[in-house]
């Protein structure tokens, strides 16, 4: 047997990886038409795949709804969680996620629609509308002069 031949490869495996891709994007697209599966569920959904549990699948899945509605709707964290079921908790996640990569902005701040609380972030992930001026808040400063 030739030791330089690294491209070898038994055909029971190949066939098997098949099926688990298979298997995975059946899951990646079961979890996109899904409304938010909560944690202890995800293990199970993956498990009636006959996979082993992908968090990524349901990470990857849930910041790209957060990101498409916040790119949509300038609006709080609280407001994506009442429209998309993903928890609030989990959101703070996907905003610090989304901030490091400079792909979120908070472009002002106001009464949250949902808590009714002041003071709270807006956010967006639409780059076209980020130094929009009505976006950001009135400064007090200015009020002073």
């Amino acid at each position: 047997m030739d030791s330089n031949n690294t491209n070898h490869r038994p055909v029971n495996l190949s066939k098997q990886q098949s099926k688990d891709n298979e298997k995975l994007n059946q899951l990646k697209q079961y979890v996109s038409q899904s409304k938010y599966i909560e944690p202890l569920e995800q293990i199970k959904v993956c498990q009636s795949f006959g996979l082993t549990y992908f968090k990524n699948v349901f990470r990857d899945e849930y910041r790209k709804r957060f990101y498409d509605f916040l790119f949509e709707n300038v609006t709080t964290c609280a407001n994506v969680t009442k429209h998309t079921s993903i928890p609030q908790k989990y959101l703070c996640e996907c905003k610090a996620y989304y901030e490091n990569k400079k792909l979120l902005k908070v472009v002002g701040w106001g009464i949250c629609p949902v808590t009714n609380s002041k003071n709270v972030q807006f956010l967006s992930t639409n780059p076209n509308i980020w130094n929009d001026a009505f976006l950001f808040p009135q400064s007090n400063q200015l009020k002073m002069f």
